[in-house]
């Protein structure tokens, strides 16, 4: 395939688009409707994906090599012109192979001028730094090293060109770092006396837990000191050897938080015990009365204990599930339904969602009580009429 014609008028556009074959350099032009063609001396500002739906586009791509393509999908805003520069140049292919980031810096510098930025493709990677006015010594390029091992921080730019400042030179804090990721710059810029820490290099090394932002706990564990009255919350944080140690002490500093709230905000009528109307099981047990409900909310981690007046005023009842897994029940009473209740919440600690199992065990037990009730309130109807005869 010679040439890929994008009709991208289509979409909004006021010209359409015309790239050549990775042999010839993948040359583009915009094409006017008038005819007139206007050479790209630059990138697209958008993801070559975005071609993906016009006819040809297939093709196209697949004479372009697999692994020089991958490499660029990092970078969606500059990847024509890295495509561009790599067909025509073996030494923006080494870039590629080696620091990708730092084609993508020249992109960035250079994104309508493919003449400067072929010129410094030409140069070796220390005056690559120097000519985009970044330091320029090999620690410099260890720390590259280091970013592109997380997508999100090399391809934040911005962030990684004010690291690398020749004055500032802040990515020098990562020295001690085997890797450096976007959470890591991220809490090194809110809290910098964290960086080179024991814990502050736990919280980068945990980056990957899906169920946590790292930063925001930390900053979470930190208002929480605040709130309680600690004195000097950074400097306790600070100590901590291990992200496991921060999550104790947020789990301590969060139950204290609880405690002070139950304290300051603690209802009327607190002594009067919870109705029960279901039948209970070893494993789902009945909050009886408000003591417990805090003491829920406190083992639980999320905020049962709001729905104490709700509970006194007949409107609400609560459980303890031990199994499958530790999970509060909440049951609404609706008195407008035949089995005048309802299912309300299945939470584990800090609101964490049921599996389908556990689930399902709730459901089972809150079927099982429907049809008692049921079966009770025909019983009783009976009873009426006889009594009535």
């Amino acid at each position: 395939m010679n040439v890929f014609s994008v009709p991208i008028s289509q979409v909004g556009f006021c010209y359409n688009l015309e790239f050549e074959n990775w042999h010839n350099g993948l040359v583009g032009y915009r094409v006017f409707e008038d005819g007139k063609r206007e050479l790209l001396e630059g990138g697209l500002g958008f993801g070559l994906d975005m071609l993906q739906t016009f006819e040809g586009a297939e093709q196209w791509k697949a004479q372009i090599p697999t692994s020089v393509y991958d490499i660029t999908c990092l970078y969606p805003e500059y990847q024509y012109q890295m495509l561009h520069l790599a067909s025509c140049c073996s030494n923006a292919i080494d870039l590629l192979n080696s620091r990708p980031i730092l084609l993508a810096l020249i992109c960035d510098k250079y994104s309508v001028d493919n003449s400067q930025a072929m010129r410094l493709i030409g140069l070796g990677q220390r005056q690559i730094l120097a000519e985009l006015g970044l330091d320029s010594t090999k620690s410099a390029l260890k720390f590259l090293d280091k970013v592109i091992k997380d997508n999100r921080l090399s391809t934040s730019l911005n962030l990684v060109r004010s690291l690398l400042h020749p004055v500032s030179k802040r990515y020098l804090r990562f020295k001690h770092y085997t890797e450096v990721f976007h959470s890591t710059v991220i809490l090194d810029q809110s809290y910098p006396f964290m960086t080179g820490t024991a814990l502050g290099m736990a919280i980068a090394n945990a980056r990957t837990n899906p169920e946590i932002n790292i930063s925001t706990y930390f900053t979470d564990t930190l208002r929480l000191g605040e709130a309680i009255g600690v004195n000097d919350p950074i400097a306790v944080i600070q100590r901590l050897p291990s992200l496991e140690r921060l999550r104790d002490l947020h789990d301590r500093w969060s139950e204290q938080r609880m405690q002070q709230r139950f304290q300051l905000r603690r209802p009327q009528n607190t002594d009067v015990p919870y109705v029960n109307d279901f039948t209970l099981t070893d494993d789902m047990q009945h909050i009886a009365n408000y003591q417990q409900l805090c003491d829920e909310a406190i083992e639980m981690k999320h905020c049962i204990s709001i729905y104490h007046n709700r509970i006194v005023s007949g409107q609400y009842s609560a459980f303890r599930l031990l199994s499958p897994e530790r999970m509060t029940v909440g049951i609404k009473h609706v008195s407008t339904k035949t089995f005048p209740y309802e299912i309300d919440q299945i939470c584990g600690v800090r609101n964490a969602s049921p599996t389908e199992a556990t689930r399902q065990v709730v459901y089972d037990w809150f079927e099982r009580n429907r049809k008692s009730y049921s079966s009770s309130n025909v019983v009783a109807t009976s009873n009426r009429a006889i009594n009535a005869n």
